[in-house]
C-alpha cells in the first residue's frame, strides 16, 4: 500500500503528463509510445480527469448564439465553419440543432 505522500507525487505527475500531452497536438497512441506508457492509462487518467472537472457543455444544457446576416444579400455562403481542435465542421441553412449538439459535444470530449 502506497503512503499519502507517494500517492500525491504519482497524482501530481499525471497531472504533469496530461499537461504535456495535451500540449503535444499527439494523438494518444503517438505520444503514449513516445513516453512509454500504456494508451489504456492514459485514456484512463483523461476520464478521471474529466470526471472531476466537467466541461459546461456535458452538463447537457445548449447555448445557442443568434449570428447575424451578412450584409451582402448576394453572399455565396449560407452556413457558418466552426473549427474545433484540428476539426472543421461546416454548418449550413437548415441544420438540426440536436445532432449539432449532438457533435460538437462529443468533438470536445475528444479534444
Amino acid at each position: 500500500m502506497e503512503d499519502s505522500t507517494q500517492k500525491t507525487a504519482t497524482t501530481w505527475d499525471w497531472d504533469d503528463r496530461l499537461r504535456a500531452f495535451k500540449a503535444s497536438g499527439q494523438n494518444a497512441s503517438q505520444w503514449c509510445r513516445e513516453h512509454g506508457i500504456p494508451v489504456h492509462q492514459l485514456r484512463y487518467r483523461l476520464r478521471k480527469e474529466k470526471e472531476a472537472h466537467p466541461t459546461p457543455v456535458s452538463n447537457g444544457h445548449s447555448h445557442w448564439v443568434a449570428l447575424p446576416s451578412a450584409p451582402d444579400s448576394n453572399a455565396v455562403s449560407s452556413g457558418v465553419s466552426l473549427r474545433i481542435g484540428s476539426v472543421d465542421v461546416n454548418v449550413e441553412r437548415g441544420f438540426d440543432p440536436d445532432v449539432l449538439s449532438d457533435v460538437l459535444r462529443s468533438l470536445l470530449e475528444e479534444c
